[in-house]
């Protein structure tokens, strides 16, 4: 008995048999990471592109989604930057409080609707729109007076079952944004700023100012209307 204890014979199959199960653990907890952030670094890329591609042709809706060009002479309406994109309502206070963010969701389905204006939909719905189906999410526009930005916001749940247990990773949460840069509306809004400041002043003088042109532009929009 003394000799068969003193003895090594096995002893590798006896430390196989402890290290094994842990090493494979350990291999496929670097598989199931790797293909982890490998989906996220696709999520945050879809995401990335989304944001940038409604930023890139923010101006004229009719630019192709892909590639950006625009086709001769089709351009958005004339004022939409004062009515669709709510100038008008932030500079004279019409809301009560600052412009609503317009979001619609992600995958595009067609059935996205809500607060936002109609063209300003159809911005995010063929700028942002085009993310893979397997991915869920929403895109936003954001907007102060000076600085509009768009923001995506995706998600997946499309994970391997022996990742997510492995892991405890259920689901993969990526978001970027991206500025609108328009150079002549910026003019445009920095010019109109700076009349509307001359105006009506600042205080409350210029508060009251504000007041009295909404209500005036108020009425003569719902005059408007009712004779539409």
């Amino acid at each position: 008995m003394a000799t068969l204890l003193r003895s090594e014979s096995g002893s590798i199959m006896v430390e196989s048999t402890v290290v094994f199960p842990a090493v494979f653990l350990a291999v496929l907890a670097l598989i199931f990471g790797a293909m982890i952030i490998h989906e996220r670094a696709l999520l945050y890329c879809s995401a990335s592109a989304a944001a940038e591609r409604a930023a890139y042709r923010w101006d004229n809706s009719h630019r192709d989604p892909a590639t950006g060009i625009a086709p001769t002479g089709r351009y958005d309406p004339l004022y939409w930057r004062l009515t669709d994109d709510r100038l008008v309502q932030s500079i004279f206070n019409l809301a009560g409080a600052a412009p609503a963010d317009a979001m619609i969701g992600l995958p595009a389905n067609g059935g996205n609707g809500g607060r936002q204006e109609e063209l300003i939909a159809s911005k995010l719905l063929n700028g942002a729109g085009r993310v893979p189906e397997k991915y869920g999410g929403q895109a936003a526009y954001r907007r102060q007076l000076l600085l509009k930005r768009i923001s995506v916001e995706l998600e997946t749940f499309d994970i391997p079952p022996g990742a997510e247990r492995l892991t405890g990773i259920a689901g993969i949460r990526a978001s970027a944004a991206a500025p609108v840069a328009d150079p002549v509306e910026l003019i445009r809004t920095v010019d109109l700023a700076r009349y509307y400041a001359d105006r009506f002043g600042t205080g409350a003088g210029g508060t009251q100012q504000r007041t009295k042109a909404g209500d005036i532009l108020r009425k003569q929009t719902d005059k408007g209307r009712g004779s539409g």
